[in-house]
């Protein structure tokens, strides 16, 4: 048998005028959550998966799209200790949270060239990276979109 749960008086005392307020009409009450920015991992048995990460703030995936974050997007790697911004979007984000990170991406030096024998082809610069929530992309011209980005260490 499963025990009742104990409430202190005052969580009992809101409860009723909450209630009662609702109730009559009287009042209006705004419900906020605390709604982190949390990192998905991919299940590592599933070869595209493995090593990677995704972010989730509350019931919400994020993504990237080239919109904001240009081509390439396989190239990008969210640093382990990356700190996120999240704020207010603007025009059609309106109304909607979206997320900053830095991260290290790698630029190409030499388009043309398939192969480096002497020296790296990339160079690894750090940027900013907007994720938008899931639902909300292919707004904004046709692009790239990705979900699951490499974790990096700096």
């Amino acid at each position: 048998m499963k025990r009742p749960t104990k409430y202190s008086p005052q969580v009992i005392c809101v409860a009723v005028q909450l209630f009662c307020q609702l109730r009559s009409g009287q009042g209006q009450s705004t419900l906020t959550l605390p709604m982190p920015v949390r990192r998905v991992y991919g299940n590592p048995q599933v070869r595209q998966q493995a090593r990677k990460v995704a972010l989730q703030r509350g019931p919400l995936v994020y993504c990237l799209e080239e919109a904001d974050n240009g081509a390439n997007l396989h190239n990008l790697s969210l640093p382990q200790d990356s700190a996120f911004r999240v704020f207010e979007g603007k025009g059609i984000f309106a109304h909607k949270m979206l997320i900053q990170a830095e991260e290290i991406g790698c630029q190409a030096k030499d388009t043309d060239a398939l192969w480096q024998y002497d020296h790296s082809p990339v160079e690894r610069q750090p940027r900013t990276l907007t994720f938008i929530p899931w639902f909300s992309w292919a707004n904004r011209g046709e692009g790239e979109m990705r979900i699951w980005m490499d974790e990096g260490i700096i």
